[in-house]
């Protein structure tokens, strides 16, 4: 009506690599957001695998059933009216992102990768 979008923001409880268990509780949050009437349902950095991975960000199992994740919650996606942002590391071109995707109506509609790295505040 004037413009405005109803944003969810959802911290799902996380378990360090487990993006299975992940996606379910990801699921879930999505499912109460569109009870809530959410356009947009926002979850945190790398919130399919968890950010503390350490070294298994660069096993490519761990990739590859972050992608298989995507794949999956975009195929949810088609059964729900809100649009999801997710977080995700992604290899492309032989480097390592963290990246958000947008995902809506059964497709994802973009993928953004990480470009503001917090600096060391150590001295």
């Amino acid at each position: 009506m004037y413009g405005y979008i109803k944003v969810a923001m959802a911290v799902p409880k996380v378990s360090l690599a487990d993006v299975k268990g992940n996606l379910q509780d990801i699921k879930e949050k999505i499912l109460k957001a569109e009870g809530e009437k959410a356009d947009l349902v926002v979850f945190p950095e790398l919130s399919l695998t968890g950010y503390s991975c350490g070294d298994l960000f660069f096993q490519s199992t761990l990739l590859k059933e972050a992608l298989s994740g995507l794949k999956e919650l975009s195929v949810f996606s088609k059964d729900v009216s809100s649009a999801i942002l997710v977080g995700l590391p992604l290899n492309i071109g032989g480097k390592l992102f963290s990246c958000g995707a947008v995902i809506a109506d059964g497709k994802v509609l973009g993928i953004v990768p990480k470009t503001n790295v917090a600096e060391n505040c150590e001295k």
